[in-house]
C-alpha cells in the first residue's frame, strides 16, 4: 500500500506540479540564477514571516472543519508540532522571528509593513482551511505548498542558517497527504478535487512571487530628482 501511494504521489508531482507555470517565475528565475543581494533576501524572507505567524491558523482550520476522527488526530499532531510541543518557545513562528532578528537585523518583526499581496495569500489560506472541504483544504496546505517551501529551501539560504523554508516544508512533510491516495477513499470526485486544490494554491503562490518581484525591482529603480 505505502509503495502505491509513494507512486501515486510522485505522478501528482510529476504532471500538476513539476510542470506548473510556477517555476518559472521571475523571481524562482531569479533565485536560482543568484541575482539577488542581502537587501533582496532580507525583503523576501521578511514578508514570509506574516504567512508563518498564521500557519498554526491553517492547521487549525483543518482541525476544526474536518469530521474524520483518525485524520483529525493526525492533523492535530501536527499543529502540536507547530507549537512547539510542550514548549511554545520552540514553536515555529518563534524561531522564524528569531532567524529574522539574528540574520537580518530586524529589531522587532511584528512591526514589520507587510504588503497588500502577503496579507492576501495569509486571507486565502485562512479561507480554505476553515471552510473547504478537508480533503480539499489538505491536498492545498501539504501538496500544493509543500513543493513550493521545498524549492525556496534549496534556492536560498542554506538549511545550516536556519533556514526556514526548509524548517516548513518539513513540517508541511508528515506524510499527511498520504490519506489523499487510500484507495478505498480516492474515488474520481477526490481526484478531481484533489487536482483543483493543488494549482489553487500553485495560483496563488505564482501570483504572489510575481508581485515580491516587482517590488524587487521597484526598489532598485532611481527615484527622479
Amino acid at each position: 500500500m505505502t509503495k502505491d501511494i509513494t507512486l501515486e504521489k510522485s505522478r501528482y508531482h510529476e504532471k500538476y506540479i513539476c510542470n506548473h507555470k510556477l517555476w518559472k517565475n521571475p523571481l524562482f528565475v531569479g533565485l536560482e540564477s543568484n541575482i539577488f543581494d542581502y537587501e533582496d533576501y532580507k525583503y523576501i524572507y521578511s514578508q514570509h514571516y506574516l504567512f508563518v505567524k498564521n500557519f498554526t491558523r491553517y492547521i487549525g482550520g483543518l482541525v476544526a472543519s474536518c469530521q474524520d476522527d483518525y485524520l483529525r488526530t493526525l492533523i492535530a499532531e501536527k499543529l502540536w508540532i507547530a507549537g512547539g510541543k510542550s514548549n511554545p518557545e520552540d514553536r515555529l513562528s518563534n524561531k522564524y522571528k528569531y532567524f529574522l532578528i539574528d540574520s537580518f537585523g530586524i529589531k522587532d518583526p511584528d512591526l514589520l509593513d507587510f504588503r497588500i499581496h502577503t496579507k492576501y495569500i495569509v486571507e486565502q489560506y485562512l479561507l480554505v482551511t476553515q471552510h473547504e472541504e478537508p480533503y480539499y483544504s489538505l491536498a492545498f496546505l501539504s501538496l500544493g505548498t509543500e513543493s513550493i517551501l521545498l524549492r525556496l529551501s534549496s534556492t536560498m539560504l542554506s538549511r545550516e542558517k536556519l533556514n526556514p523554508f526548509y524548517l516548513h516544508s518539513g513540517l508541511l512533510n508528515l506524510n499527511l497527504s498520504n490519506e489523499l491516495f487510500l484507495s478505498s477513499r480516492f474515488g474520481t470526485t477526490r481526484k478531481m478535487k484533489t487536482i483543483a486544490a493543488i494549482d489553487r494554491s500553485l495560483e496563488l503562490w505564482d501570483e504572489y512571487f510575481k508581485y515580491l518581484y516587482f517590488d524587487l525591482n521597484h526598489q532598485r529603480t532611481p527615484k527622479a530628482n
